[in-house]
């Protein structure tokens, strides 16, 4: 049922009719194989041809193996078009074995090569004197699909790839001739992040110029070269035509270059290709010295961000290991927490549409929950840690914004098992009033008479909704005062501009939930939104709040899991000209020497800020423009530098690193003691250019994994349209001081976030984000990679 799908991929000709095209008579090709190779560039290495075969299933594999006699040598596997014998491409086996690589030219049991024919061939070479840590895949036609397919087996033709595919470990580089990537789609086309080299012939009429192009237009960062051979079309990449076989060779347009001297051309750029890829230099020159080359017209990319490797960290091959969204679910779109627990990896999953969710990994995803008894929690920042036994589970609701548009933020637990509420509308059982009058005040407030009365509770920071969450957003009212059956309440939890109390919703709605208590969603505070961040210190839990616009972001405490208390209240925070908060969110937290250090956002202009809090429960700021009396230095709020938020702090190495969000470009800060002062990473006059030299870099987060620290950085996205040209990084370092590029399209495609790095049982795993910062916008599913070290 497969082949006629791939038939039609590479054999389906729209070209005119060779002979009409070119007006000339008689066949161009020769059926007789090539046996002089003369005319080919040559090396001086000798080298043995011979054939050998090994077993997948039931199948018989066989393989053109030439060997040069040097020991360790490259290795290159060619794969044929199909229905093509392998033994027409002996110019290719001939040119490169001469150079001093070993070349492995696969005959396929089936008309068609399939990814076993390449991973086979390489467990196989595995027993021959070869450096696997260096090899080249080819391929022409439909062969070359099955190659392409093994840099992102995710996206690979169906049929082409089996479910062992995976991307060699020690692969450098792709050569691939009359190829092109017919899959209909636009955008970044999936690949391992190494050099790629197309050649094609502009009169190839089966992968066409224009089909060529539009892959190579789909290659993005990375190196990538595409040669078009002029006058050459598709059947002179084999030695010679057989009829018989190739069905399509009247699809083909008749060349205007003899067959020889266009494979001599090939051959000459397969060499420079090669030399470069298999060499220790990493410097890439994507032409290929074919400037004064009539015969060729080249076009190439080099990579928008070339691998940074000063580190000499061994190269990180990305997989993908789950479907988009875990499981197919277009709407789980990022990672916004991780944390070990139980022996897995637990994950904390954003959707904006159903709610979020929480998943376990330990080498596969399986759903732990996604029912919170509240549609309107979305994940869009979240925390996790574990705490005397359980893991806590920090949710939010609502987007950035003046609008308050959430129920709040909400906490759950687990102990791997059971879960329970421990802060949030289902902690406790609450009061349903009545409300059977409505009196509007002249400052927009409003009087509520009730059906019963109120006397004896404790109404401090008490509000009131509609408990209606199935369906639109709750009314909400913040309660002033009560007295017997009457209490005064605004509209204060809506939006932080005045409004009045809407008395005609109110007497619609009718009924509605007294929320009592610290307990209850965001602390008793709706407008606490989101949870940031979440640590323990000192034997305590401690949690963050954020997105609150009106009375500033919260710390709380806990010693016993259960219950909390307050450590830091808005009135903390200062307030701006307008009387609002200069901060509205904490976040970032981090344990560190006996201290818990507090990282916020800035508002109105303000900057962002640093604090710490001893073991007495002192504050001290440590980033702020009260910090000294002078107005410079990285000290000040915003570093200084214009910052708008600590985007994450980490320790690592003996030295605490510090992120920013930028809109100028992320830094990265580090320091032995934020009281002394910061050296800086990445920002003016640091190693790194702000945002690494990128401006749409302009915010990061931080993992320790293993040996390494690694950095994801944030791309400024804001329409899909936007990852065709950029995409987050990930970086990492194992000494601190010299970084990696690991990979500068988040691992697999484009994509505004590096959701997550991680380590479950010894495998390292990355994951790309694809939701807007702070809104309501998604770019497509999650994906999850597994990150394996290669050779450097």
């Amino acid at each position: 049922m497969i082949l006629p799908f791939i038939l039609s991929l590479f054999f389906t000709g729209c070209s005119p009719d060779p002979v009409a095209d070119s007006g000339s008579e008689g066949p161009w090709y020769t059926t007789v194989p090539e046996t002089d190779f003369s005319y080919l560039p040559l090396g001086d290495v000798a080298y043995s041809l011979e054939v050998d075969t090994w077993q997948h299933d039931s199948k018989t594999v066989e393989v053109d193996l030439y060997r040069p006699e040097v020991s360790g040598s490259p290795v290159a596997v060619f794969l044929p078009g199909a229905f093509v014998t392998s033994d027409r491409y002996e110019w290719v086996g001939h040119t490169l074995a001469s150079q001093g690589v070993t070349v492995a030219i696969v005959q396929p049991p089936e008309d068609f090569s399939r990814s076993y024919c390449t991973t086979g061939t390489l467990d196989w070479l595995s027993a021959q004197d070869v450096d696997l840590n260096r090899v080249l895949l080819m391929g022409h036609s439909a062969g070359a699909l099955t190659q392409a397919g093994l840099t992102d087996v995710a996206s690979c033709t169906p049929g082409l790839c089996d479910e062992e595919a995976s991307t060699p470990a020690g692969l450098v580089g792709l050569a691939l001739l009359g190829f092109h990537n017919e899959s209909g789609k636009e955008g970044p086309l999936a690949a391992a992040e190494v050099p790629w080299l197309l050649v094609g012939g502009s009169r190839d009429g089966l992968a066409t110029e224009e089909e060529v192009a539009a892959t190579f237009d789909r290659l993005q960062d990375r190196p990538v070269t595409w040669l078009n051979v002029q006058g050459m079309n598709h059947y002179q990449f084999t030695g010679h035509v057989d009829p018989e076989e190739d069905l399509q060779l009247e699809n083909d347009l008749e060349p205007t270059v003899d067959s020889q001297n266009a494979r001599a051309t090939v051959a000459t750029y397969l060499v420079r290709f090669a030399e470069a890829v298999f060499s220790e230099d990493t410097t890439w020159d994507p032409n290929l010295a074919s400037n004064d080359d009539g015969a060729v017209a080249a076009d190439w990319k080099e990579a928008p961000h070339s691998p940074y490797n000063a580190a000499g960290l061994a190269r990180v091959m990305t997989e993908p290991v789950a479907e988009p969204g875990l499981d197919g679910n277009k709407n789980n779109v990022g990672i916004v927490a991780t944390h070990d627990y139980l022996g897995s990896t637990w994950m904390l999953v954003r959707d904006d549409v159903n709610g979020g969710s929480v998943w376990s990994w330990d080498g596969e995803a399986v759903l732990e929950k996604d029912a919170w008894q509240n549609p309107h929690l979305n994940n869009l920042f979240g925390a996790m840690t574990d705490f005397q036994g359980e893991l806590f589970v920090g949710l939010s609701s609502g987007f950035q914004g003046a609008s308050h548009g959430s129920t709040g933020a909400e906490i759950w637990a687990t102990d791997g098992e059971n879960w329970r509420p421990v802060m949030g509308p289902s902690v406790d059982a609450d009061e349903i009033l009545t409300v059977q009058s409505c009196t509007l005040a002249v400052d927009g407030s409003a009087e509520l008479m009730l059906d019963k009365s109120l006397e004896g509770l404790n109404l401090e920071r008490a509000f009131m909704d509609t408990d209606n969450h199935e369906e639109d957003l709750p009314l909400f009212l913040d309660v002033i005062s009560g007295s017997g059956n009457t209490l005064a309440v605004t509209l204060r939890s809506n939006a932080y501009a005045a409004e009045e109390v809407p008395c005609d919703d109110v007497m619609s709605a009718g009924t509605f939930a007294l929320r009592l208590g610290s307990d209850e969603a965001g602390f008793g505070l709706p407008w606490n939104k989101t949870i940031i961040d979440m640590t323990t210190h000192e034997g305590r839990l401690y949690v963050a709040t954020g997105l609150n616009y009106v009375y500033g972001p919260e710390l709380w405490m806990s010693e016993n899991g259960s219950s909390f208390s307050r450590v830091l209240g808005g009135d903390f925070w200062g307030v701006g000209d307008d009387n609002l908060p200069l901060s509205t969110s904490i976040t970032a937290l981090l344990s560190w020497e006996g201290q818990l250090l507090v990282g916020t956002t800035g508002r109105t202009g303000y900057g962002a800020r640093l604090l710490s809090i001893d073991s007495e429960g002192e504050a001290t700021w440590l980033v702020d423009n009260s910090v000294d009396a002078d107005e410079s230095g990285l000290d000040e709020a915003g570093f200084g530098t214009g910052a708008q938020q600590v985007a994450d702090l980490e320790l690592f190495n003996g030295k605490l690193w510090l992120t920013t969000l930028n809109r100028d470009g992320l830094q990265l800060f580090s320091t032995t003691d934020p009281a002394q002062g910061w050296d800086t990473v990445v920002g003016a006059r640091g190693v790194f250019a702000p945002g690494f030299g990128e401006e749409n870099q302009f915010a990061a987060r931080l993992w320790v994994v293993g040996d390494d620290l690694w950095l994801g950085s944030y791309a400024y996205a804001v329409m899909s349209s936007d990852l065709d040209d950029m995409s987050a990084f990930a970086w990492r370092t194992r000494d601190g001081d010299s970084w990696q590029l690991v990979s500068a399209h988040a691992f697999g495609f484009n994509a505004p976030t590096i959701s997550a790095v991680f380590e479950q049982e010894g495998q390292l795993y990355g994951a790309a984000g694809f939701g807007g910062l702070a809104n309501q916008t998604s770019f497509g599913p999650l994906r999850l990679y597994s990150l394996t070290e290669v050779n450097p």
